[in-house]
């Protein structure tokens, strides 16, 4: 069968894993006395999340705000997209957790 918005067939298209990571509003970063420190913060988290999707071989697609996109096997080709993309997440998790980037009165 053929893609109903190309004309590609459905079996030589590839999978693709997508993950949303939401970095702000949670109430987990650490507190910050003004927008400058936030600002160097969030280029921080930015930078860590991009050197992780890489090293997992994703792609940062687009940061928005306080939310990033990551693709895996899309466009370069990687064997089992979506456990790369959850051992991309579990990585940043352990990685904020070891970090300064925690609110510490969450313990």
């Amino acid at each position: 069968s053929l893609c109903p918005l190309c004309v590609v067939p459905t079996a030589l298209m590839p999978f693709c894993t997508v993950t949303c990571f939401d970095i702000g509003n949670s109430g987990l970063l650490r507190p910050l006395n003004d927008s400058c420190q936030f600002a160097c913060q969030h280029g921080r988290l930015i930078n860590t999340l991009h050197d992780h999707v890489n090293h997992h071989e994703g792609v940062l697609d687009k940061v928005i705000g306080d939310s990033a996109f990551a693709l895996w096997n899309v466009p370069r080709s990687c064997d089992h997209p979506e456990y790369r993309a959850v051992s991309c997440a579990l990585a940043l998790i352990s990685a904020c957790v070891s970090s300064d980037f925690l609110n510490p009165a969450l313990g």
